[in-house]
């Protein structure tokens, strides 16, 4: 009779975990819940998706960090074989350029007269391009194009506005060196 006592025993376990599913063997054998798995497995998929994220805007960085460096190697070409002066702006005297964030611009001209001034700061609009104005001491304007923060910027503004008619061929760029 002690026998059939024990298989019953064993039988009615047996069954009870049929009914209670895996977390009644997992809690016996002290291993991790059903709860605790998914718990687990949310964490683990949160943290692939935070380190996809991450490797893809490094990625996307690296990219930038490339395009940046050939277009800057562009310009440089350019303005090698267009002999595009670069001027560093300390060494233009009688200017003040304070005030002046962009580290690069092109120089299109210095006017005596106002009028041709203003003349060439609205074929420069007209273009698509900023305009920008600096006064000598002397009372000429120095009038610049599109300001930028990198080379391959004014690279690339340098080749949309040479094709104007109004570029003229001794245009310069102003090296805008930041203040330490």
């Amino acid at each position: 009779m002690p026998m059939k006592r024990y298989a019953l025993i064993v039988s009615l376990l047996f069954f009870a975990s049929l009914l209670t599913g895996c977390d009644f063997l997992r809690k016996v054998a002290l291993r991790p819940l059903s709860a605790e798995i998914a718990q687990i497995r949310d964490s683990i998929e949160r943290c692939d998706a935070i380190e996809a994220e991450r490797l893809r805007a490094e990625k996307e960085a690296a990219e930038a960090l490339a395009k940046a460096a050939a277009d800057s190697v562009s310009a440089m070409e350019l303005f090698a074989k267009e002999e595009v002066a670069m001027v560093p702006a300390k060494s233009v005297r009688g200017v003040s350029f304070e005030g002046f964030d962009s580290r690069y611009c092109i120089i299109t001209g210095v006017f005596s007269d106002p009028a041709n001034a203003a003349a060439m700061t609205a074929n420069i609009e007209r273009a698509g391009a900023e305009p920008v104005t600096f006064r000598y001491r002397s009372g000429k304007v120095l009038v610049g194009a599109a300001p930028s923060a990198t080379l391959g910027e004014i690279g690339n503004a340098y080749r949309r506005l040479s094709k104007e008619s109004f570029f003229p061929a001794g245009a310069w760029i102003l090296v805008n060196e930041p203040s330490l």
